[in-house]
């Protein structure tokens, strides 16, 4: 889509929605978070958390390792890094069969650098999704024990 296309789209979605230009801006950049990538994501227990979501946003739905440094709010090298070694451990890509799972995780949750990815990932899943620790050691192929041990923290 050229510059002049986007100028007209811009002023046809002001004149009908009454938006401005940064209305549209922090919608489309909204769209982009609402990303949500299936739980049964993690079940491969060859890649860390991180190692998983890169390499599946990357492979799966094609995105840039600039858009997944913004999207995580991490830095584009370790990005770039973390996808070379996940590629080097997991060659091939990472299987898409779960893309109607009904269990989908929100990607903003993990731009939090508040606290690790997998107390993220379990803490959502405990609050938000109400899954009990069984269910979620069950659906990521972890340990039970784990999965406790990091839901109560």
């Amino acid at each position: 889509m050229s510059i002049t296309q986007l100028q007209d789209l811009a002023q046809e979605i002001n004149r009908k929605y009454s938006l401005t230009p940064k209305q549209i801006i922090e919608l489309i950049e909204n769209v982009e978070t609402k990303l949500s990538i299936p739980l049964r994501i993690f079940q491969n227990r060859n890649l860390g958390i991180f190692e998983t979501i890169v390499k599946f946003l990357h492979e799966n739905h094609e995105f840039s390792f600039a858009q997944i440094s913004k999207t995580l709010n991490r830095d584009n090298r370790t990005v770039w890094s973390t996808y070379h070694n996940a590629n080097k451990k997991v060659p091939y890509k990472l299987k898409s069969k779960f893309d109607n799972e009904t269990i989908m995780i929100p990607i903003e949750i993990f731009s939090s650098r508040e606290s690790g990815l997998l107390v993220t990932l379990v803490k959502y899943c405990n609050e938000e999704l109400k899954l009990t620790n069984s269910v979620i050691a069950k659906v990521t192929n972890r340990n039970y024990k784990t999965i406790w041990a990091v839901a109560n923290r």
